[in-house]
């Protein structure tokens, strides 16, 4: 009885068991239950030849061919990176047949606004900027001459990028230090036999000093401006901090033409004349960068002093969090009335080379590109103060553009169309970037000045940009000029940040004259070109 019941609770166990492991299998897997086996993709090395010049080494799969993208990014130029969806999350390669950026019009070009697109122009950091002057307050240009000159284009970029800035940028916060009066809280420590004091000068009051004296400060604002007056030899200085640097001091010297050097842990920017009031807007992180010669922009700043050493008086001491781009616009313009030539040019002092077969440009030769973007700066000086000196420089800067570009100007022909020459050189060169800077020149200059001579130069240079624009297309990018025109050489491509510029020119001088259809229609088309559309072949 005993045994006959074992038996009977046995084959019941059994029997549960039997059902529990068939019904686990039914509904998941069971502890011994493998997971599935990523599929397998058989590749194998191969080589692939290019055009049966050179080979690279590739990965064959079935009869897809994979070839790396380091020979795809130089033979095709085109730009690729890793990047990730969302944080943490997949992994994508992105591809770019151009990494330039195009900036469509939100509205129609206004001379008295924005030019173009310089509000995201940042002339001063450019590498073929030795530095901004402590004496003009204006770039320094190496391009084609490392002693360091005055480029008139550049300077004009930089003024024109400041007014622009000033028009969208938010207003700087800014901290004065001194003004002269009163409520002044700044602390002047002063040496032996020196002085700093407060004092009415005409028709406000100055801080006035003589000897050696400073003040301590604590700010991470490294923007820097002062109205200041110096005798010879007589200096401002800055002294900064930076983290795991040693601390360093910017000097600001009066009656040295020497635009920038060093001296151990001390930076110089000579300051040329003496004696007369001067406006210094100095970016001391920038001044910092280009004096001791390194590839980023200084971080992490600190003022901690400013001195005065020799004699002088200041007003209007403050350090702020960010540019002041209005005195920028006007030290460039004033620097315009200043250098202009007798015959209305404004010479470009270095010797310029374009191509082979072409003229060489000796120092003194002049631009149109210049010679416009100088009428935009001008002409923009003139609606903001109503001062007559800047409207004159402006009109007799069109001078040039009357004349030959073989006699000295910037006039020159092709197929019986004017053209107004970037570089004057013979045979033309007939840059197409450089061309369409001066005839905005010429609009913002007929608008502003109501000049009767810039209206006729630009009617003039709009007829021939409708006729030749067409000759700049190859199907799959623009050229940077005709030389496969002048000189029967091979086309000059542009270079995608040329060609990104040609499109915006376009589309924002579509916004001026509508009823050229050609060239937003050109615009669109070469845009299209940056995505690798190309024009179709027969």
């Amino acid at each position: 009885m005993a045994r006959a019941t074992l038996k009977l609770l046995l084959t019941v166990v059994v029997v549960c068991l039997v059902l529990l492991a068939s019904f686990w299998s039914q509904c998941g897997p069971t502890p011994l239950a493998r997971a599935p086996q990523p599929l397998q993709v058989e590749y194998r090395d191969t080589e692939c030849r290019i055009n049966g010049e050179y080979s690279v080494p590739c990965l064959r799969q079935d009869e897809q061919v994979w070839l790396p993208f380091s020979f795809v990014h130089k033979y095709f130029e085109i730009f690729g990176e890793f990047t990730q969806q969302t944080p943490g999350g997949s992994e994508r390669f992105d591809l770019w047949h151009s990494t330039s950026k195009v900036y469509k019009p939100k509205t129609n070009y206004d001379p008295r606004g924005v030019f173009l697109f310089f509000d995201n122009y940042n002339v001063e950091v450019r590498d073929r900027v030795m530095c901004v002057s402590a004496d003009e307050g204006v770039p320094i240009s190496t391009q084609w001459d490392s002693s360091g000159y005055y480029y008139p284009t550049q300077v004009a970029q930089f003024g024109l990028a400041h007014y622009s800035k000033n028009l969208t940028q938010p207003k700087v916060t800014r901290k004065v230090l001194e003004d002269g009066g009163d409520t002044s809280k700044t602390t002047w420590l002063v040496s032996d036999s020196s002085f700093a004091k407060r004092e009415k000068y005409g028709s406000s009051k100055v801080l006035i000093f003589a000897g050696r004296v400073h003040a301590p400060v604590s700010s991470d604002m490294a923007y820097l401006d002062v109205n200041i007056t110096l005798a010879s030899n007589s200096s401002l200085w800055v002294a900064i901090e930076q983290k795991h640097q040693p601390t360093r001091r910017m000097h600001y010297v009066c009656g040295e033409t020497r635009p920038i050097w060093t001296d151990g842990r001390d930076c110089f920017y000579g300051m040329g004349h003496c004696g007369q009031w001067n406006r210094l807007s100095r970016d001391l992180a920038l001044d910092l960068q280009k004096a001791i010669r390194v590839s980023k922009r200084p971080r992490n700043l600190r003022v901690v002093a400013i001195g005065l050493e020799g004699s002088g008086r200041l007003d209007d001491l403050s350090l702020s969090n960010g540019s002041d781009h209005d005195a920028l616009f006007w030290a460039a313009a004033r620097w315009f009335v200043r250098h202009q030539s007798s015959d209305g040019g404004w010479p470009i002092p270095a010797r310029r080379r374009l191509v082979a077969g072409m003229s060489i440009l000796a120092p003194g030769w002049l631009s149109a590109m210049a010679q416009g973007h100088a009428a935009s700066l001008l002409a923009r000086a003139y609606h903001r103060s109503g001062d007559p000196q800047y409207l004159e420089a402006a009109e007799k800067g069109l001078a040039p553009f009357r004349l030959p570009s073989t006699k000295g100007g910037v006039r020159a022909s092709l197929w019986g169309h004017t053209w107004f020459e970037e570089y004057p050189t013979t045979p033309p060169s007939l840059v197409l970037n450089g061309f369409i800077y001066a005839l905005l020149g010429l609009h913002d200059l007929r608008m502003i000045g109501n000049s009767k001579n810039a209206s006729i130069l630009y009617s003039e240079g709009i007829e021939s940009l409708r006729a030749l624009l067409p000759v700049y297309d190859t199907g799959s990018a623009s050229v940077y000029d005709l030389r496969h025109v002048t000189l029967g050489s091979a086309p000059n491509v542009a270079r995608w940040d040329y060609h990104a510029t040609h499109v915006n020119q376009l589309l924002m001088l579509a916004t001026i004259e509508p009823q050229v259809e050609l060239f937003k229609r050109t615009a669109m088309r070469w845009a299209d070109y940056m995505l690798g559309h190309r024009a179709a072949h027969n």
